[in-house]
């Protein structure tokens, strides 16, 4: 089994996709997405995205963003 499988049928058996076809899903596996820099990210097929969704939840700034990484490690260090 290669490590795309593994997570794609690691998210269907834990994770709950309310506007997912379930069918679907099960038989094709959920889109895993491996990274993310800036408002793009990128898939295991190598494959780059523009991200819009989750800036409405959790990461409104973008990802591995050098100010508040260096920022985060100063806080952590005092």
């Amino acid at each position: 089994m290669n490590q795309l499988t593994n997570w794609q049928t690691r998210d269907v058996e834990a994770l709950l996709h309310p506007y997912t076809n379930a069918v679907q899903l099960r038989l094709t596996g959920a889109h895993i997405i491996e990274r993310g820099e800036g408002v793009r990210v990128w898939d295991q097929g190598g494959r780059s995205y523009i991200e819009g969704m989750a800036g409405l939840w959790c990461c409104g700034l973008g990802f591995g963003e050098p100010e508040l990484i260096e920022a985060a490690r100063r806080q952590m260090e005092a």
